[in-house]
Order: C-alpha cells, then structure tokens, then sequence
C-alpha cells in the first residue's frame, strides 16, 4: 500500500470513529448504570472511558504523519523546481522538514507521556474498585451497596449489542493494521476488543442474574478491576522493554498501549499463523505441509467431538464417599432424596447437577457479635486489656448478670428515675467474648438443613443465609442465657459448666419444631472472654484477681502453718482433728455438769495424745514426770521433818540456833559481801586474813595453787 497522505488520512478518518465509538459505548454503559441502578455497568464505563485517550493519540499521530508526507511531497516539488533552474542558493532540505521533526518528537514524548497516563488511569480505576469492594458492607465506612439492575432482559441485550459492535469493529480496525502504513490502529483495535470482552462478561454475570446468582455479577465486577491492572502492569512492561528496545533507521516505535494479549484477541487468525510458525522453528523444517500434520486437522471436529462425548459422559457419573450425601437437581429444580455413599447416576450437564455434602465433617460457626480483626498474615493479633485496641471500633458486649460481690439493692417505688435506671444497670455487667459453636450435619436430617433456608453467598454477605439464621438463633440464645449468670460464672465458663448447658439450650432451640436445623452441636468454645476493655476497669479487675490471690495466700500460708504445728504436736493433722473433736467433747460434757463422763473424755484424749509420741506427748510426760519429782521432794521433806520432831521437842532453842547455823553455812560461802546484825559486838570475834598469790617465776605454781577462802573475812562466834 502506497505511503501517502491520503493513506495516513483514511487512518486519520477511523481513529476519529474510534474515539466516538468509544465515547459512545462508554456514555452509554454509564447512562444505563446510573439510571437502572447497576454498579457492574457503572464500572465496565471505566475501562471503556480509558480507551478514548488512546483513539485521541492516535488520531494526532496519523494527522500528524499525513502533514508530514504533505510536507515531504512539497519539499520534493521544491527541489525538483530548484534542479531545473539551477539556482546557487540552495539549502538543505532538513531544515524545512518542521512537520517530520514534530512527528519524531510524538514518537518521543507524546505516546510514551500518553502510555503512562493510561496505565496510571487503569491502575488508579482498578485500585478504586477493588477498594470499594473491600469497605462494601463496612458499617464505619460510607459505601453504597452493590446494585444490580431490575430490567435484566434490557441489561442484557445492550451488553451484547454493545460487545457485538465493539468486536466488529476491532475486527475492521485489525484488518486495517496488517497494512504496515496502519499498523498502529493496532492499539486501538486492542482496546475496542477489551471493551468485547467486558461487555461479553457482564452479559454472562446478567445471565446467571436470570437464576439468582448474584455472585456472579458482583465476581464479574471485581474481574474487571483485576483486568485493568493487568492491562496496566503489561502498557508498564511494554514501555521499559521499548527504552532498550534497538531502533531500525526509518522505522516508528510499537506504542506502549498496543497491548500484545488484546491484538491477538482482536485478531485470531494470527494467533494460528504465529503457532504454525513457532511449530515449524521447533521442528526445523515445515511440518504444517506433512500429511500427519494435515490428517490431525482433518481429524480435529471429531476428536474434539469424542472428548466432549467424554465429558458429557463423566459428568453422568458422581461418587459419593462414606462421610458424604448428593442430592441431584434437574434445572435448579430437587429431583429425589437423599443419594447415600456410592456411585450416582444422572443426566449430563447442564440438564442435571449434583451437590455433595459433607455431613461427618465439623462446621465452625462464630457467634461473635464484633467483626474480626482485619491484620496482615504475616502480623499477629494482639488481644489488649488495659487499653483499647486501635485496630477496632466501639465492640458490641454481651449482658451478663451482676457480680456476687456487689449485689444491687432493691428499688424503691419513691425512687426518682434516674436512681431507678441506675439501680437497674447495676442488676447487670458486660462482657466482651468471642464465642465459637462447633456442629455437624445429621446425615439422616439433611434434606431438612437444607430446605430451611438457602446455602447461596454473596460477597456483601459472604456467609451463607443458612449459617446467618442459625447464628442468630444461637446468639438470641447466649444472650438470654448469660444475663440470667452472675459476672463470676461468666468469666470462668470451664469451671462453673455454664459450656455445657449453654450447648445443650441451644441444641434443644435448633431441634424445636419452628426450626428443625437438622444439626448435632458438639461443643463450644470461648477464645477470648475478658471484661470490657479500659484503664479503670482493667485496674479494678486486676486488683480484685490481686486481692483474691493474696487472700489464698494468707490461707494457704495459714494452713501450711496449721498442718506444720499440727504435725510437730500430734504427727499429722488428721490425728489432730480427732483429738480436738475429743476435747470439744470433754469441755461439752463439762459444761453439762457430767464430771465423770468430763474426765473419762480427757483422759482419752489425752492417750490419744501421747500414743502419737510427738511435741505434744513429751509436754504431757515431762510435766508427770516434775509432778512425781516435786511430790516425792515434799514427801521427803515431811519424812525428815517427821524424824527431827523428837529433837525440837527435847530442846527447841538448840534444833533452832541448828537450823540457823546450817542455813548461814550453806548461804555464806557464795555472798562476797556479809553483813551480821542485831548480834552483842563481845560475843563476835573477826579473824581477817589477807593473802595475795606470790608473782613467783613458775607460773604453773601460780596457777595450780589451790584456791582459799583466806582473804574472805571468816567470822566466828562464841555462844
């Protein structure tokens, strides 16, 4: 094809219907999106919108290579003129060619800077939507629901049409640009194609819509965001491969928003002669010509029909494990009952589906009434109690009875109503808990959970409406049970039972005959069980835990030393118990005036006491033994007294200056210091003698010289 002006402007001319068609296309899903109320039109006009830059690049591109072929054909014209008159003054024609030097500057900047800003659009736009997507259903953030149109029948037919028109034209663009003087429409063609496949998924996500598959459109819709930052990553990719891509002389640069992946799409014929060829480069030589090769194109219709065939038939055919039931359904329709383990036989897709359950396997229902924390997978999560966790709200609380400790007090009829509603609130605390239920399906009851209520999921509500109702059925049940507990039980589950009854209340709620959930509940558990969070009530808690710690240990403290005592007393403190019971018995028959049976009871007690050989044993035998050694000193005292009474009646006044005597004798010698009164001064004779140890050389002398009483004052009396 010639390269002339007039070829650039035919480019000129369909980039132009291009960047209408897009407009168009793009105006009309965003029209139809906002009137109708569908977010999946609403974002399909996203991607359509980026391809209008692109068609408008273009169009300046090809304008711009026709005022440069217009520029060369008259610097042409000009030289031609200038050869014939032979003119002196002649000038490079380099400097007349502005037009081919603006063109080389757009090959440049312009589309490189054009690239850039629409792959910055489609990962700006596709980071917004996955965005979206993950406030939606957020009650802390203010995002509007997921919508999806009412008029699907219309939904759908303008999303064919749309995708029709966008396919045949990228099909009529792609055409054009096998010419090499057009081979640049082949971005264009790309993204017409894109908007093909969009509009082609929507109208499958619209189908599904028909079967109330809301799933389905709102994945389509995600889909789209995850296309446009692939796209992105690739228009990325393609730009820093053509900054070290080598320039031929005369050749233009593939722009960086001529996607690779949407030209193949938009043109598929040379996707089969680019397999032929790499075919061929593998074998080194043109097998594509050989009769083997030519035999398996011939062969392919029925090879790909037999292996639909196998498909077909496979899909007639389910096994069902031992822990599993199927149930079958024709058309979204329940065909028969329950399928026991074994193999099933049913029509082939689409006509019949089986669904398989699993009824041995143990299902995990959270009946948290606070969303889970959302953290990173590699970061774990800390549970704070003295401060508020930042990562979380305002935590709902569950209600729980008042605590043993501070009982509220009676309402009084003449209470004002602000005492009233606080004499009300004290009836009552609040916990903060995560509660987990464990169950299983009851195999001969499945028909039964499934028919309650469906099993479809949404991604607003990713949980499925048969989970929801029994998780609200359990929570109306946890929270009428534990406002009825005082706040100790409720925060020691494990050791007050509360677990069991609980699971046992809300296995007989799932069993009433206005449920029938068809469903064993097996346990449940309570990760986290804490008093609500905060400096003041985490501080009060931990004082009344500090307090009760230490009053067990003064009690424990006392005991060890009760049962220590006890058992360096009596042996040990089982013995001690029955000897106080002993005593309690004695002191009680006293108290009744029964002496004797007092008497009997304390001598029992008291052998209890010395057969145990102990502490308390040696007390009772060292004191009969300083009885008997004090009675038998007074014994023998009045025996002597007894044999001295002949000699005081023969003469009083000797026996008594006797007596005297012997007690001075016995008392003097250890008093240093004597002193003698009331006694006649001639009838006292002093005999002093004063000694002192000879200082001798032998000091063995000195010392083993036996002591005197010499230099003590000896005194003698003369009666």
């Amino acid at each position: 094809m010639r390269n002339d002006q007039f070829a650039f402007q035919q480019a000129t001319r369909v980039a132009a219907l291009g960047v209408l068609l897009q407009a168009a296309v793009g105006l009309t899903l965003l029209v139809f999106g906002l009137n109708a109320g569908d977010t999946t039109f609403v974002f399909a006009s996203y991607y359509v919108f980026t391809g209008i830059a692109v068609w408008g690049s273009l169009v300046v591109v090809f304008h711009q290579h026709r005022l440069e072929r217009l520029e060369s054909l008259e610097a042409d014209e000009l030289a031609a003129q200038r050869e014939a008159s032979g003119s002196v003054f002649e000038r490079s024609n380099s400097e007349f060619n502005v037009a081919a030097r603006r063109l080389q500057l757009m090959y440049v900047w312009f589309l490189p800077v054009v690239s850039c800003g629409v792959a910055a659009l489609l990962a700006g736009l596709g980071w917004w939507i996955m965005n979206w997507f993950g406030r939606l259903g957020d009650a802390t953030e203010n995002v509007g629901p997921f919508l999806v149109t009412e008029s699907l029948g219309w939904a759908l037919a303008l999303a064919l049409a749309l995708a029709l028109l966008s396919f045949i034209f990228s099909r009529f663009v792609a055409g054009m640009a096998q010419q090499p003087v057009w081979q640049n429409l082949r971005g264009g063609a790309g993204f017409m194609v894109g908007n093909a496949l969009v509009l082609l998924a929507v109208a499958a996500g619209m189908g599904f819509q028909f079967a109330k598959k809301t799933s389905v459109i709102e994945s389509v819709a995600y889909g789209i965001s995850i296309f446009m930052l692939a796209l992105a990553a690739e228009i990325v990719l393609n730009f820093i491969l053509n900054l070290y891509r080598p320039r031929r002389p005369g050749e233009y640069p593939r722009p960086a928003f001529d996607s690779r992946l949407l030209s193949l799409l938009a043109a598929p014929d040379s996707l089969v002669r680019s397999i032929n060829e790499a075919v061929n480069y593998q074998f080194g030589f043109d097998i594509t010509s050989s009769w083997g090769y030519q035999l398996l194109l011939r062969s392919t219709s029925w090879l790909v029909g037999f292996g639909l065939a196998t498909m077909v038939l496979m899909s007639m055919m389910v096994v069902v494990d031992a822990d599993q039931r199927a149930i079958r359904l024709r058309f979204g329709q329940l065909v028969g009952g329950v399928q026991e383990p074994g193999l099933l036989f049913k029509l082939p897709w689409p006509i019949e589906t089986a669904e398989i359950y699993t009824v041995g396997r143990l299902h995990t229902l959270s009946l948290s009434v606070n969303p889970a924390a959302r953290t990173t997978p590699n970061a774990a999560r800390v549970n704070f109690w003295a401060a508020e966790d930042p990562n979380q709200g305002d935590r709902r609380l569950f209600l729980a009875g008042a605590s043993r400790l501070g009982a509220a007090g009676s309402i009084s009829p003449d209470a004002t109503p602000e005492s009233a509603d606080q004499r009300v609130g004290e009836r009552f605390s609040l916990v903060d808990a995560d509660i987990d239920l464990h169950y299983r399906v009851r195999p001969a009851e499945l028909m039964q959970h499934l028919e309650f209520a469906s099993g479809a999921t949404t991604r607003r509500a990713p949980q499925p409406l048969r989970e929801r109702i029994m998780r609200v059925v359990a929570l109306q049940e946890v929270s009428d049970y534990l406002s009825t507990l005082p706040l100790e039980d409720v925060l020691s589950p494990g050791r007050s039972g509360i677990l069991e009854d609980l699971r046992e209340r809300i296995q007989q709620t799932f069993d009433a005959p206005e449920h029938r959930f068809g469903v064993d509940v097996v346990s449940l558990t309570v990760p986290l069980l804490r008093p609500p969070q905060g400096e003041s009530t985490a501080a009060s808690f931990e004082e009344f835990s500090i307090s009760v710690q230490a009053r067990q240990q003064t009690v424990n403290a006392a005991l060890q030393n009760a049962q220590v005592t006890m058992a360096a007393l009596v042996s040990n403190d089982e013995v001690a118990t029955s000897i106080v019971a002993a005593i309690a018995q004695a002191e009680s028959a006293a108290q009744a005036g029964n002496q004797a049976e007092a008497e009997r009871l304390r001598a029992e007690a008291a052998q209890l006491i010395v057969a145990q050989r102990a502490r308390a044993a040696v007390v009772i035998e060292s004191a009969e033994a300083q009885r008997w050694r004090t009675q038998m000193e007074a014994a023998g005292e009045a025996s002597r007294l007894l044999g001295d009474l002949p000699m005081f009646e023969a003469a009083p006044e000797l026996y008594r200056q006797r007596q005297i005597m012997a007690v001075l004798a016995q008392t003097l010698p250890r008093v240093r210091v004597k002193y003698i009164l009331a006694t006649q001064p001639q009838r006292m004779n002093f005999d002093v003698k004063m000694q002192e140890a000879e200082a001798g050389l032998n000091f063995l002398d000195a010392i083993e010289k036996p002591e005197s009483n010499d230099n003590e004052p000896r005194v003698k009396t003369s009666g």
